[in-house]
């Protein structure tokens, strides 16, 4: 009973302690929570990618575009090579997409904790308003950053996406079309 009092005290002091924030500390938090909010729009743009259904989708695309280049002998139409040629533009996006998704989701998630920790320490009344000021400087520059990366990857796959989902059958058709070329001019020889 005795250890029920005392621990029942310490969370009474530590809400009195957090009640009484100075109209400063709030304005702080205010700060943070904005900020968490920005983290989170990236966080929620990122998972809202399907990312397998894009990986797969990258595979594919270099699959064909390396068996295309390394096996097509025929000459093309204009408008098939247009279509190449667009389908063969998006790699890069596909690319960056492959290899930053996950690293910028992990820094994403990492700000978001970092930011819940500057609040804590802001409510718990463990950062002066000049050391709140540098870290919340510093903050504002990684959630920027961290913004522009998420919106650059989810918008470049996005248009990407598109682009390959109204490709790919053109660009499939042509894969089979010439590997079936391909296997006859094997079998023939």
């Amino acid at each position: 009973m005795n250890n029920f009092l005392k621990i029942t005290l310490v969370f009474g002091l530590a809400s009195l302690f957090t009640a009484c924030l100075s109209k400063q500390d709030e304005e702080n938090l205010a700060k943070v929570d904005e900020l968490i909010e920005m983290t989170d729009s990236s966080i929620a743009a990122l998972e809202a990618t399907d990312s397998t259904t894009i990986y797969v989708h990258h595979d594919t695309l270099f699959s064909n575009l390396n068996y295309l280049q390394i096996h097509l002998v025929d000459t093309i139409e204009r408008d098939m090579l247009k279509k190449l040629s667009d389908y063969r533009d998006i790699r890069k996006a596909y690319s960056a997409y492959k290899s930053d998704f996950t690293r910028t989701l992990i820094e994403a998630r990492n700000e978001k904790e970092q930011l819940l920790k500057l609040k804590q320490d802001i409510e718990n009344d463990i950062v002066d308003e000049e050391k709140f000021e540098k870290y919340f400087e510093l903050e504002v520059g990684n959630v920027r950053a961290l913004k522009e990366s998420a919106e650059k990857l989810t918008v470049r796959i996005k248009i990407s996406e598109e682009i390959f989902s109204r490709l790919a059958p053109t660009v499939d058709s042509l894969n089979i079309a010439t590997r079936k070329k391909f296997e006859q001019m094997r079998n023939q020889e």
